[in-house]
């Protein structure tokens, strides 16, 4: 008898494709039954139906919202899918972006800090905030200097 990882990667293995289906299969066999739980939960999104959208509605953007890319949707609704350009591509990587999704997807629930930077980029912005800000108070300085010589000439 199957167990219901089995099962459950027997009924799921198109969402991803060749080359990432047996580090599926592999991962599913470590996972507990609280990662189990939530991977049964997570709604992955349908390749094909990726294409479908692409083709029929991605000059507005239909595919992007779909694998929740909402600001390259939102550029697609006001450009025309770019003109045209980026919906001729999109046409073509949909089913691509589609097993990308599906796999982040998997991999989040395995190592959610893995693919969760929220953290990493809150701190990262921080510190060029900072060094930003520290740059502009050394050239307003320095500039405020130089005017100060360049003035108590005249």
């Amino acid at each position: 008898m199957k167990s219901e990882y089995e099962l459950w990667f027997n009924d799921n293995k198109n969402y991803f494709n060749a080359e990432t289906q047996p580090i599926v299969y592999t991962q599913l066999e470590n996972f507990s039954d609280a990662q189990f739980e939530i991977l049964c939960e997570t709604k992955l999104k349908k390749p094909n139906l990726s294409v479908i959208l692409a083709l029929l509605f991605g000059m507005y953007g239909a595919d992007r919202f779909y694998l929740g890319s909402v600001s390259v949707g939102l550029v697609k609704i006001f450009t025309l899918g770019v003109f045209g350009i980026v919906y001729i591509v999109d046409i073509f990587t949909a089913k691509r972006r589609a097993y990308e999704y599906n796999y982040a997807s998997f991999m989040e629930i395995i190592s959610p800090y893995a693919y969760n930077t929220n953290t990493d980029n809150l701190n990262e912005s921080k510190r060029i905030l900072k060094t930003t800000t520290d740059l502009a108070k050394t050239v307003a300085k320095r500039s405020k200097n130089l005017s100060d010589t360049f003035y108590a000439d005249y």
